[in-house]
């Protein structure tokens, strides 16, 4: 049964959400400023970047051919109209990480009204390297045939190898989730095929009610909308070592665990 919103608990939630999001917000960006060596594109395809590296790198030509058929997919649709041809080495222009809020297209019924909404997702992010953001994509996919080919190619092929880093290198997602991170690839619609890099928080949100989001839109004047907290995700909240622990103390000491309360 659908949890009992009113005006008033919307609004707390929405204080609590923003707190939680600033916290673990800051929690992810610590992380990855750390991790942030271990993003490098050269560590997966070797001397096929520009600037490439001193040092061999095992399967880095099994990368990038991989990397270059997915890009020849992508570049000879209509979304993105680019020339079929993708030669090494790889420009990098930066290697650092990057995350931004993910925002998605909503429509919003009640009382038969209906509303086309932007619904933010404020603990779940799209991990991307700095300045090639889904956003910087859109805007360059809004300019049609006028489009800078060369900044698109750079943005794709930036997007396209966060993915192919992330899915290169499992100790990456391992570290992370350890912390409490889930990584994930999928799509958004809007740029077909294009495999995003996603990030999501030990705790997740959801949308409210149609008919209180319309009330809030109408309110602010803003079609912009955040999904709120599901405090029950707090409340439920474990580590995955703690879990690790747990289940080797009940295999190898389970009379020990019971005594101490566990």
């Amino acid at each position: 049964m659908e949890d009992r919103f009113d005006m008033a608990k919307l609004l707390d939630l929405r204080k609590l959400t923003t707190a939680i999001a600033e916290i673990l917000q800051g929690q992810l960006a610590g992380y990855l400023s750390t991790l942030h060596p271990l993003f490098a594109p050269q560590r997966v395809l070797g001397n096929n970047t520009s600037p490439g590296t001193s040092a061999t790198v095992k399967g880095a030509d099994k990368a990038f051919a991989d990397l270059q058929a997915t890009y020849i997919r992508l570049a000879g649709t209509k979304l993105y109209n680019l020339p079929k041809a993708l030669e090494p080495p790889i420009p990098v222009t930066t290697s650092r990480p990057e995350i931004v809020r993910v925002e998605y297209p909503y429509e919003a019924s009640a009382d038969g009204a209906t509303k086309s909404l932007t619904a933010v997702a404020p603990l779940k992010w799209v991990l991307t390297y700095s300045g090639f953001t889904p956003e910087h994509l859109r805007a360059l996919l809004a300019q049609g045939v006028n489009v800078n080919e060369r900044q698109l190619t750079e943005t794709l092929l930036h997007i396209l190898m966060m993915d192919l880093v992330v899915s290169q290198q499992s100790g990456l997602t391992d570290i992370l989730s350890a912390l409490g991170f889930t990584i994930e690839a999928s799509h958004a619609p809007e740029f077909g095929e294009l495999p995003l890099t996603y990030v999501s928080a030990p705790v997740h949100t959801r949308r409210p009610p149609d008919q209180l989001m319309l009330q809030i839109a109408e309110i602010s004047g803003s079609p912009l909308f955040e999904e709120v907290v599901r405090i029950e995700d707090i409340v439920a909240l474990k580590t995955p070592l703690k879990d690790r622990l747990l289940e080797a103390a009940r295999s190898h000491a389970g009379g020990l665990l019971e005594a101490a309360g566990g």
